[in-house]
């Protein structure tokens, strides 16, 4: 198969997707195939630059956006040179293979590749128990936990880079003070006084809107808590209404759920 599929576009061009640039490598084009490798590289260092310095959206369009156009460019050029090809340079299988193992080595072991990225923050896929949705006890959820949502992890650095805290009304997957993992609401911030009956919650004394989609049960449901400093209030529900609640620190919340079925 790999002795028909390496004289073929298609075949630079999976290259050219694990890594930019092998693809123009592989069909002899070493300079324009390693200043591709060069821009791509630079636009990695930026965006892992983009998460320690707050940047306007302006800039950022900039900066991603001109290598976004220049790697789908890429592919063109690609295409081109694929066609001016006469044939005289066929490739061996050895060489197909080496490449391709190359570049998905480097795809994997290299820390600024998108991939490894990926790796780093991916997604959790969990069940949770209707009732702590909310929904009826006996439906079961399939959830999406999107752990970049508020904490990204980055390879240079020790611990997750925090991006923002959670939003009140986000659903989020947290440890608990026994380090259980729960499903649950956020509520309240640092400091605010937060209580909640009779369906509504009350923040400081006062009235806080909640999604129409959502509902609180009705009877006392969370007697007045003062959320402790540098903690965010999360509360359990079971069918339909608040179950217990927690003061738990950010740095707990494993992320932002997001429910798929």
């Amino acid at each position: 198969m790999l002795e028909r599929f390496k004289e073929h576009f298609s075949f630079g061009a999976l290259l050219h997707v694990i890594l930019p640039g092998a693809g123009h490598l592989y069909w002899r084009e070493y300079l324009f195939g390693t200043f591709v490798l060069l821009v791509m590289i630079i636009a990695s260092v930026l965006f892992f630059f983009s998460f320690l310095v707050e940047l306007p959206s302006a800039i950022k369009v900039v900066l991603f956006g001109l290598p976004l156009v220049f790697y789908v460019f890429t592919f063109i050029d690609l295409w081109r040179v694929v066609l001016r090809n006469d044939r005289k340079r066929v490739h061996s299988s050895t060489t197909a293979r080496v490449f391709l193992i190359t570049s998905l080595a480097a795809c994997f072991l290299v820390p600024l590749s998108p991939v490894n990225f990926v790796i780093l923050n991916r997604p959790q896929i969990v069940k949770v128990e209707g009732g702590q949705l909310g929904r009826a006890p006996e439906e079961r959820a399939l959830c999406l936990v999107d752990r970049s949502a508020y904490r990204v992890n980055l390879f240079f650095l020790d611990e997750a880079l925090p991006r923002r805290s959670p939003d009140r009304w986000d659903w989020v997957r947290f440890r608990d003070q026994s380090r259980t993992m729960q499903t649950g609401l956020v509520l309240g911030y640092s400091s605010e006084e937060v209580t909640a009956f009779s369906d509504s919650l009350f923040v400081d004394g006062f009235p806080v809107d909640r999604p129409e989609s959502l509902s609180l049960g009705s009877g006392d449901q969370v007697p007045l808590t003062h959320v402790d400093p540098g903690c965010i209030l999360v509360a359990t529900l079971n069918q339909g209404g608040i179950d217990k609640t927690y003061q738990i620190s950010p740095r707990d919340v494993i992320g932002k759920v997001h429910r798929l079925f």
